[in-house]
């Protein structure tokens, strides 16, 4: 059974290194690497943190190691555990000038273009995927786009089958050159946010187009619900019988029919069906339980 779309509204948010046959001075630099304190992708420059609570900054570094956070006058210290992780809790924040965070350890991050406002996750499928430049009247939105305290992160990590720590992407302020590719549903409602509240608003866009929900589930939210067995039995199913020569074989097939289609409609002027997707083990699909969620 195909799982019916879903209309979901944003929801708040509050190497191994080969040192074989190298040089002693790229050796050195080697070790000095694995002592450097790391960020998420989403601490980066342009990044809005949340108003009136305790601003959560986490990351990574050498087991104990201690780290100090700056930004707006306060200081805060973690000190990493034995697994290299550090995290902390900076004082409430409130919306004003323009700041900088910074973080030290046997190195110094600078993220720069800092806000203080409201943060929303903005998650679903091509209802929340569908972007700025999609959406009607595209250049008078266009033209009308320049609210550089209006931001979004597009989150560009895929599936995982095990939940992840780091995932992908940069913020982006909005105007003219960035909007089209921001999430058409989310920049409506950051704007409204925006200029109904006047403070900064970050949007944090997390979508996959024609995804099921038990993809955007946790594992363990739904691995005992009886309500989930059968699609838990059709994807072992699937899992079992899964043929990757027989799939890409059938992927070959498909893919030939649809150049000869794809040719005749360009030369009747109309628009080329949607080309076949490459096969992927089920396991490691988009829909299957929780791959979305991780």
């Amino acid at each position: 059974m195909k799982t019916p779309p879903l209309s979901i509204k944003p929801i708040r948010f509050s190497s191994l290194l080969r040192l074989a046959a190298v040089g002693l001075p790229v050796w050195l630099a080697a070790l000095s690497s694995l002592a450097e304190v790391r960020l998420p992708a989403i601490y980066s420059d342009h990044m809005v943190l949340q108003q009136g609570g305790a601003a959560p900054i986490w990351g990574w570094a050498d087991p104990d190691e201690e780290i100090t956070v700056s930004i707006a006058g306060q200081t805060k210290s973690a000190k990493t555990g034995a697994d290299g992780k550090w995290t902390l809790k900076l004082d409430a924040l409130r919306p004003g000038e323009t700041l900088t965070l910074t973080v030290q350890g046997k190195n110094t991050l600078v993220i720069q273009d800092v806000l203080v406002g409201e943060i929303w996750l903005c998650s679903g499928q091509s209802n929340m995927g569908m972007t700025v430049a999609g959406a009607n009247h595209f250049d008078e939105e266009k033209a009308a786009s320049g609210f550089p305290k209006l931001r979004m992160f597009k989150e560009g990590d895929g599936p995982a089958t095990s939940p992840q720590e780091q995932g992908k992407g940069t913020w982006l302020v909005s105007g003219p050159e960035t909007v089209g590719g921001f999430s058409a549903t989310a920049y409506f409602f950051g704007c409204e946010v925006h200029q109904k509240l006047g403070v900064p608003v970050g949007l944090i866009n997390s979508s996959v187009g024609g995804t099921a929900i038990e993809a955007w589930t946790s594992w363990d939210a739904q691995k005992d619900k009886a309500e989930f067995k059968p699609i838990f039995e059709r994807w072992e199913t699937r899992k079992a019988t899964w043929d990757p020569a027989k799939a890409e074989a059938q992927y070959e097939k498909q893919r030939t029919a649809w150049k000869v289609v794809s040719t005749k409609a360009k030369a009747e002027g109309k628009s080329a069906p949607r080309a076949p997707r490459k096969p992927v083990e089920p396991r490691l699909e988009a829909n299957h339980p929780a791959n979305l969620f991780n």
